[in-house]
This record gives C-alpha cells, structure tokens and sequence, in this order.
C-alpha cells in the first residue's frame, strides 16, 4: 500500500530509528494511532503498545479495554496509565495542558520500564498545519513557524527529570488526515471516536473545523501552502541553531546557577540570533518550552542592548542585572557566585586540618601543620595576606570554620591599629561588588574572624615569635575553575 511505503521513506530519510530498535508507541484507538502501529507491525519494528487512560469520559474504561484487546491479537506487549495516577483530575482549568503533560509522563515511565528509548506518536501532516496556525495566531517567530520536528528530545518539550534520554519520533508528519482514514478503511481497522474532537471550545478544534475550511474558500490548496511555510522555516530554524551553538560559548557563561552575558558581543550578532539566544536563556532559566512571552525576550534583548536599566525583573521570579561588565540573568534571592571572587557554596564548612576543604567548584583552602622551630620566623611570615596567611596553632579560640559573611561581622585588618571594622565596611572599601558578599567565605575560630579569604588577614591571625607551631593555610583555585 501507498501509505506503508510513504511512512517508511519518511524514516529513512529523517532519520527516526534503526529497524530493529524496540520502539514505545503511543496508541490511543483512534485512527492515526491505528495507522501508525498497522505501518510499523508491517515493517517488523519490534513495539510495545502504550495506552493512556485519561479518565475524563465515562466510556474511556471501554476504550482502553479495546486497546489491550487489539494488542493481544498481535501478539504486543500492552502498557496501561491511568489519570488518577497522573494527578489528572476533571474539571482542570488548562485540561488540554494537564492531560499532555499526564500522558507524556506515563508513556516516558512506560518507555524506561519496558526498555525502549523512542516514543513514537501518530501526529500527521494536517495536526503539522494546525499546530503552524495554531503559532502563528499567538505571534510565533521562525521556531514556532517550524511546527512539529519529526524526531526531537523529550526533554526538550518536557523539562521535567522524567524526560531526560528520551526521544519523540512522529513518522506519520507526511500523511494526511484523509489518506489515514483511507487506510484503515482499506485495512478493516475500526478506530475509536473521540467525540472531544469535535469540541469547538478547543483551539485545535476551532482550527480545524471553523479555520482552515474557510480558508479553503480563499485559497486552492492552502494546507499544502502552510505545510511549504513549515518546511522552509524548519530549514532557517536550523540555520539559526547552527548559528546560535557556534556563537553561544562566547556570549554566554553560565555559573551554577545564574547565566553570564557578554554585551558587546551580543551587540555585535545579527538581530535574529539576538532574539533567539534571547528566547534560549530565558527558556533555560525558566525551564520550558517555549512559553515565554516575547515581550519578555524583547526586555532582555533591550537591556543587554542599551544597558539600562541596571537591573530589572523579568518573567519565573528572574532578575536580570549589571555586575562589571556583564549582565548576570537568575532567579531572585539565589546567591550568585562570581567568577574571580572566592565563593562558598554552603552556609558553614569545617576546616581540615591538615587537608584540602572545598569552598565551591572553583575555590577551595589547604592547611598544613608546620613546627615553627624547623623554621625561620620570617620564612613563615607570608608576603600577601590575600592567598596565604600563618596563623598560631596554639592560640586558637577553636576549631577552624569557614563560612559565609553575615551582617554585622566584624574584624580587626592586619596592621591596622585600634578598633574593629564592620567586614560589611571593608567590602565597600575594597570595592567587592555586593552580588559577591552574600557567599564571601570567612575563616574563623571560634568566633574570632582570623581571614577575610582571599582580601585581608585579621590581627587575630599574627604569628609571634614564641610561637610554636603554625598552621598555614592557601586559597587555591580548583582545577577546572574557570578564568
């Protein structure tokens, strides 16, 4: 049959899987879905059968029972969700959301249970042109346009854990919906019918049913007109990816948890790539899928574009804001480590004595136990307080802690006389930006601040010269830190 060649050829040519991978193929009884798993058992590509009972109609228990009954009679192994076990519930306001996300949950479960790494779905070239209208009415740019990709990450519709290692493959994108009927008809395939289809209070449904009919009047063909637009935007999509990966390392650096934007170099990119690489961060700080709203990628281009404002909020609780000569884009409240300057990525840390203590992925201290006697004094006696600092074992108020400044700490500068200064205080002086502060690491005994790590040693840290063992401690930054 004409159709089974057509899916094959589409395969092939993009790619999908192997002919012998076990492939998850998601079946919910109605015809695309028949036409799918008929095209693939023809083929021999080894399947399992997984259905999803969204539990949203009373006659989806029966439905379900004549999917398992279909998949015995060929002999496939059968996986069944249930709603109530998705957290699917009716009513739900955004059910078409919820009942997505629910389904795709249970078929990437169903894929890892049953050993497949490809979930394959019925989507044909007619939901291709629904889903290109669909963009367009909400402002889609050159991605959008694009429609379904034939084979993508899981991950990159879902940024949820459960995705990650998956893969959705969509053999059918180049049959109509007509040639699908057809087909089953031809075969004697009985598919189900969801009356939800036909529910006009859906956008998808509206689109079909009221839209594209109308715009049949006005133009011979226009499917085949939009599927053309899908085509040619798939290939610029990819052109701006290429684009976008091959610059991104030198725009971008993301720390942890917060992402570093060069502005110069950002101003420097075509307009387009600047929308996209836009779009990208916010998407990744945000974790969707492309649901951020383009005003919001329009700020954040014109903020990285002009400079100004300083600092401003933007959409999933996230700031963007200037810190030397970068823009730095996190969620607000979350420390931000910087690069150049020691961080740590815990509140409080024990010291080890001797041994190596991580401060962050970047930094970490080193202390070494040294008898004062097999030593000059003046041997000892650092020549910068910044890396290095000495410190008399003996004369310690406590264990050595490192942790993060808090308001109100205070210490005495080594050498300077009389008094204390707020380390609050000393920042300013130093000209420590304050992204920085919150993670700045302290190293006490007891309660006594012996080193501002990194900057300036404390009176309390002074060898004597009747001293008898000293502990020397070193800021190190840990291989692979970055610059």
């Amino acid at each position: 049959m004409v159709v089974y060649h057509q899916v094959e050829e589409f395969i092939t040519a993009n790619s999908l899987f192997s002919p012998h991978e076990k492939l998850l193929v998601a079946v919910s009884g109605g015809a695309d879905s028949l036409c799918l798993l008929d095209c693939l058992t023809h083929a021999d590509h080894p399947v399992v059968i997984a259905h999803f009972d969204h539990q949203l109609r009373d006659e989806s228990t029966r439905e379900a029972e004549r999917v398992r009954a279909m998949a015995v009679s060929r002999g496939c192994d059968f996986i069944l969700g249930m709603g109530k076990d998705y957290g699917l519930h009716a009513p739900v306001a955004g059910i078409e959301d919820a009942a997505r996300t629910a389904r795709y949950s249970f078929l990437a479960e169903a894929a890892l249970s049953s050993g497949c790494r490809t979930i394959v779905a019925g989507h044909h070239a007619d939901d291709q042109v629904e889903t290109i209208l669909m963009h367009l009415l909400r402002g889609a740019g050159v991605e959008g346009l694009s429609g379904m990709r034939p084979l993508r990450p899981l991950h990159e519709l879902f940024p949820e854990a459960w995705a990650e290692g998956l893969l959705l493959a969509r053999p059918l994108l180049s049959i109509r919906r007509q040639e699908i009927l057809d087909h089953c008809q031809e075969r004697g395939l009985e598919p189900i019918v969801d009356p939800s289809n036909e529910d006009v209070s859906f956008l998808r449904n509206r689109i079909r049913h009221e839209l594209l009919p109308l715009l049949d009047t006005y133009q011979e063909n226009v499917r085949a007109a939009l599927l053309r637009t899908g085509e040619i935007m798939r290939a610029i999509d990819h052109f701006l990816e290429d684009e976008l990966q091959t610059r991104w390392l030198d725009v971008v650096d993301i720390r942890e948890n917060s992402f570093w934007i060069n502005p110069d170099v950002f101003a420097s990119m075509p307009e387009a790539l600047q929308y996209r690489l836009s779009r990208r961060v916010l998407d990744q700080c945000c974790r969707t899928d492309g649901d951020i709203d383009f005003s919001a990628v329009t700020r954040l281009r014109i903020v990285l574009l002009r400079g100004e404002p300083a600092r401003c909020s933007l959409p999933c609780g996230l700031d963007v804001r200037k810190v030397g000569d970068r823009f730095c884009v996190a969620h607000r409240g979350e420390p931000i480590m910087l690069h150049g300057f020691p961080s740590l990525d815990v509140d409080r840390r024990s010291v080890n004595v001797p041994g190596e203590t991580g401060l962050s992925a970047t930094w970490q201290i080193e202390a070494a136990v040294v008898p004062v006697s097999e030593h000059t004094f003046e041997d000892l006696i650092p020549a910068s307080d910044s890396e290095v600092i000495v410190v008399d074992q003996d004369q310690l108020d406590g264990p050595l802690v490192v942790r993060c400044w808090e308001q109100g700490d205070r210490f005495q500068p080594f050498g300077l006389e009389g008094g204390t200064q707020k380390v609050g205080d000393f920042f300013t002086n130093e000209g420590i930006p304050r992204e920085a502060r919150s993670r700045w690491p302290l190293l006490f005994s007891g309660n006594t601040l012996l080193w501002v790590i990194g900057r300036r040693r404390a009176e309390a840290a002074r060898l004597r010269k009747n001293s008898q063992h000293a502990i020397v401690i070193r800021l190190i930054r840990s291989p692979g830190g970055g610059e």
